[in-house]
């Protein structure tokens, strides 16, 4: 793309994203058997693998992940939701039917760039622009994952509200 990314299928080592995922949700499964109150329970999941000159983001389900880069707030990831959005449609555990089929996507670090993963409990109830003013706004990663985190709360957030936001810099060398 523009923005140097590379769809799933040129990513080498998708079988091993799969075999992750399929273990992850297996453990998930194995929780839901082992306490009853959690047998329909399922989980979701955003990952991003950083290489000396590149990275992979990674979902399943409607965790999230987005980067500020050059002026820009975007969604990299991509929701396994029904077309109303009312139904997660790929969910680890003991309702995963097959095999897990993550979406992945490699881009290249090459300046500096900040990247947030996090879940519906955030998304979904504070506004974007109220999630990216924070982002783009503190420059200090624990007092920004504060804030986003007392955004959901402010918002009537009672799901699960996990943030993870990192900055990225790119070794010397690679590129810049």
């Amino acid at each position: 793309g523009v923005d140097g990314s590379m769809p799933n299928e040129n990513i080498g080592g998708t079988a091993a994203w799969a075999t992750a995922y399929q273990r992850a949700s297996e453990a998930v499964a194995a929780l839901a058997r082992q306490v009853p109150p959690l047998s329909q329970m399922g989980a979701t999941a955003a990952s991003l693998v950083v290489h000396p000159q590149t990275i992979v983001v990674s979902n399943i389900g409607d965790a999230r992940v987005y980067r500020l880069w050059r002026g820009y707030f975007t969604q990299l990831s991509e929701d396994d939701r029904s077309f109303d959005g009312s139904t997660v449609t790929q969910a680890l555990g003991p309702h995963l039917r097959g095999v897990p089929d993550p979406h992945l996507l490699e881009l290249p670090l090459t300046e500096p760039l900040r990247m947030l993963l996090c879940t519906d409990g955030l998304w979904d109830v504070a506004s974007e622009a109220s999630v990216e003013g924070i982002v783009r706004e503190e420059s200090a990663v624990d007092r920004a994952v504060r804030a986003l985190v007392d955004a959901a709360l402010c918002a009537g957030g009672r799901d699960n509200i996990t943030v993870v936001l990192a900055d990225l810099v790119p070794e010397p060398g690679d590129g810049m």
